[in-house]
């Protein structure tokens, strides 16, 4: 454990001491903080201009040197309302902050035009201009995906996110137009909507669907009347307590159901309302549909019994996994290998250490500092030349670095 946490401390300061010297070379303003920008486009399915947030990690301001340049994708609904607290939470639990949560993500914000008319999936005559959802979700799929594909280039993996109506589109998209999305997050998603009628499909389509091993994950929040509790909730029948009822059925659903091809899960949170219930689902939810992303076979790794093969193998065993499960390439964190090889070296693992640095620079070739790492280590080992050799790349790169914006 405390080798464990000597390790995660290195990681999360070689990383937060690399990215100070990153926003000082891209910094246009003292005064300003920035967290994403706008982009938008025009939508000839739903004849209206659409706007969106745009969020990318800070690791893509010196891509050219680590050639991290794609990321996965975060959509997320009503994007205005969550985007400030959804990429906070996410760069807090992935590489940018020194953390192997979840991968550094791009985030969409999609902004709202009509949200009653976008979310819903069926025309209630009590709501002006419902029963837009069909509409939206083509608009997602034929003109937003491709519009940020071509621009962006992310990698093959995207999640979809929403809260109450939101969540409602997210569900509805999960049952009827799932193939583009590999992970949903449906937060306390209002499925009471017309008479449960999403519901009750989903008692059909959860049955006969192959979702192809895509993740779900539902937050919950304590919407009962204080009267009641949880226990006595699916024998009530009053219309106060329609929303949470439908959620819990749909919970009962997944649980009843044969769903191998779904990874799902849920957390009911007693202590939160609709409203302040999504920053924490959304931590959650990383956690779940990233739950193999951690690496955390540390006490193999720092066995010194074992050979430095069988070290190497036990971390690219790790990503190679983690590369099929979410169907990109998933390299090892060029922080975190460095950092482990800085502790091989500590504890006088010297060929460990050494086949760390090297696969540091394999993985890393155009980065200045795992070049620098590399060159350190030699110079420690008294072997000058190797020394020279990566000192002079490293030097080159950095030079490289500090002429780009």
């Amino acid at each position: 454990m405390w080798k464990f946490f000597t390790l995660s401390v290195l990681i999360l300061l070689s990383s937060c001491a690399d990215k100070k010297e990153v926003h000082r070379d891209i910094s246009t303003s003292e005064n300003t903080i920035a967290i994403g920008f706008v982009d938008s486009l025009y939508s000839n399915i739903l004849h209206e201009e659409r706007k969106v947030w745009i969020y990318i990690p800070n690791s893509f301001s010196y891509s050219i040197y680590t050639g991290q340049r794609n990321y996965p994708v975060a959509y997320l609904l009503d994007g205005n309302t969550h985007f400030h607290a959804f990429t906070g939470i996410l760069e807090h639990l992935s590489e940018e902050n020194g953390n192997l949560v979840c991968p550094d993500m791009m985030v969409v914000g999609i902004l709202n035009t009509n949200r009653n008319r976008d979310f819903t999936p069926t025309t209630d005559v009590d709501v002006k201009e419902s029963g837009g959802g069909e509409k939206f979700s083509e608009f997602i799929e034929k003109e937003l995906l491709p519009h940020i594909d071509s621009i962006y280039h992310p990698l093959p993996f995207r999640m979809l996110v929403g809260h109450s109506y939101g969540g409602l589109a997210a569900i509805n998209i999960m049952l009827h137009h799932a193939a583009p999305f590999n992970a949903f997050l449906a937060i306390d998603p209002s499925l009471s909507w017309d008479n449960q009628v999403i519901l009750k499909q989903a008692d059909t389509l959860l049955a006969k669907t192959d979702f192809g091993n895509k993740r779900l994950f539902i937050g919950i929040a304590n919407t009962m009347g204080s009267d009641i509790s949880l226990k006595r909730l699916q024998q009530d029948t009053s219309a106060d307590n329609r929303h949470i009822r439908s959620l819990l059925t749909f919970v009962n659903y997944l649980k009843n159901k044969d769903l191998r091809s779904l990874r799902w899960d849920y957390n009911f949170y007693e202590d939160e309302d609709h409203y302040s219930v999504p920053i924490r689902a959304e931590y959650d939810a990383l956690h779940f549909i990233f739950r193999n992303y951690p690496f955390t076979a540390y006490n193999e790794l720092f066995d010194s019994t074992i050979s430095t093969d069988s070290a190497k193998r036990i971390v690219t065993d790790h990503f190679q996994n983690l590369s099929s499960e979410l169907g990109y390439r998933v390299l090892p964190p060029e922080h975190f290998i460095n950092a482990v090889a800085g502790m091989f070296l500590r504890d006088r693992l010297v060929a460990r250490s050494e086949a760390f640095y090297v696969m540091n620079v394999q993985c890393y070739p155009q980065s200045s500092n795992a070049n620098k790492s590399m060159a350190e280590f030699y110079a420690r080992q008294n072997e000058k030349e190797k020394a020279a050799v990566y000192f002079k790349q490293a030097n080159t790169l950095g030079k490289n670095r500090s002429a780009h914006p």
